[in-house]
């Protein structure tokens, strides 16, 4: 699937089907040559991390800049390389 703008809204298109029957055919498996990664998103990390330092009381013990430091601290475990390129 591939999410573009049309005209404001947010619609999707079917580049390739690569494991459901479409109108009652099997999909012709692609060939992994062909399957590119453009980019993936992590969630599930940063929630945990979260978690752990709500349970913590870090967001209470950091006051009102808790959200920009613990975001900081969480990119910092996550991607070692993040604070090198902070002032971009």
């Amino acid at each position: 699937m591939e999410s573009y703008r049309d005209g404001g809204k947010v619609r999707q298109r079917v580049i390739m089907c690569i494991g459901k029957e479409v109108d009652s055919k099997a999909p012709a498996a692609p060939a992994l040559d062909s399957i590119e990664v453009l980019g993936a998103k992590s969630y599930l990390d940063y929630k945990i991390l979260h978690d752990v330092a709500t349970r913590l009381g870090l967001p209470v013990l950091l006051g009102p800049d808790a959200a920009r430091i613990l975001q900081l601290v969480y990119t910092q475990f996550i991607a070692r390389k993040a604070l090198y390129k902070l002032s971009e």
